[in-house]
């Protein structure tokens, strides 16, 4: 998130480009905020009337994670205004939640172990990006409760 903030990544041009399906209107709508788009990373072009390709997206994206981050991305900002600031941050967010670690995900003691450290260099460590808590604080009565001991 820090290298977003500073802008302190590169731009990485797509091998093959991802067509995104869209509305008439939709495809207008991210037309005439295509210089936004490209100020974060993501450029796009028209194909047809109704959808548009991506060529090329932020360094830091995951490969295989591109066109759900962007039509997550997409969706928040449709008809809304934004600074150029506000995209950075929101970029960031949809980045972070698709590649947030997911029920079910196995993780091994070292892997947890990084992540309680990284964690605790977190301008607010208590909860993800878009608002919802990262750590649960239980009491013993509380689990003995859950547990069914007192």
């Amino acid at each position: 998130m820090r290298k977003l903030e500073k802008k302190n990544y590169g731009i990485q041009p797509l091998l093959t480009p991802i067509r995104i399906d869209v509305s008439k209107q939709e495809q207008e709508d991210i037309l005439n905020r295509k210089k936004e788009y490209e100020e974060v990373g993501i450029f796009l072009d028209p194909l047809g009337e109704d959808s548009v390709v991506l060529r090329e997206i932020p360094a830091y994206m995951e490969p295989g994670e591109e066109k759900e981050i962007i039509l997550d991305f997409l969706n928040r900002t449709e008809g809304k205004e934004s600074s150029e600031p506000e995209l950075y941050d929101l970029m960031a967010k949809c980045v972070a939640c698709r590649s947030a670690i997911k029920k079910g995900d196995q993780l091994s003691d070292p892997i947890l172990a990084e992540i309680l450290n990284r964690l605790s260099y977190c301008e607010n460590p208590s909860r993800c990006p878009h608002g919802r808590p990262t750590l649960v604080k239980l009491s013993r009565d509380d689990l003995e409760r859950m547990f069914h001991r007192k």
